[in-house]
């Protein structure tokens, strides 16, 4: 396999246990504002996951016979990250680099209301009279898959 060097690796967590927000902030529901915050890393786990499969992906990459198909570390390159660095150290890179994967859930979580969510069992939205929600957004977790797998079954 001839990649000339360069591999790509890219890491996410795919169950988060943090949980962000979306808030209508208007009456408008075409032009309205709303209010919204993943709230990344919140949770310690997720950071602390996320550190362990960006520092994994450098062990990986730099083991054995997958030596051969890399030139070079480029990101986040050893004067960023020396070799031997804690799993602070990683974290603080996480913080710093991290870019989403866009395929969130969990806006609207089915779930019971005290727990913080946007509808019922049966796809009511709380405190709203005749409004369904019934999309990806009710998944109260993330799955270990492309969204639209639960979202079509």
């Amino acid at each position: 396999m001839d990649t000339g060097g360069k591999i790509k690796f890219t890491s996410w967590v795919l169950i988060p246990f943090t949980r962000g927000y979306v808030h209508v902030q208007d009456k408008d529901p075409y032009f309205g504002y709303f209010a919204y915050n993943p709230r990344y890393f919140l949770n310690e786990l997720d950071l602390l996951g996320e550190a362990a499969a960006t520092k994994l992906v450098r062990n990986l990459s730099s083991a054995g016979d997958m030596r051969q198909y890399f030139a070079g570390e480029v990101i986040p390159g050893y004067k960023e990250v020396p070799n031997g660095s804690s799993i602070n150290t990683w974290a603080n890179y996480v913080k710093k680099s991290f870019r989403p994967n866009y395929h969130g859930v969990g806006t609207c979580s089915m779930m019971p209301r005290e727990m913080g969510s946007v509808v019922d069992s049966a796809a009511r939205v709380y405190g709203v009279q005749s409004l369904r929600v019934v999309d990806g957004s009710i998944a109260p977790t993330h799955v270990s898959s492309h969204v639209m797998t639960f979202v079509v079954l």
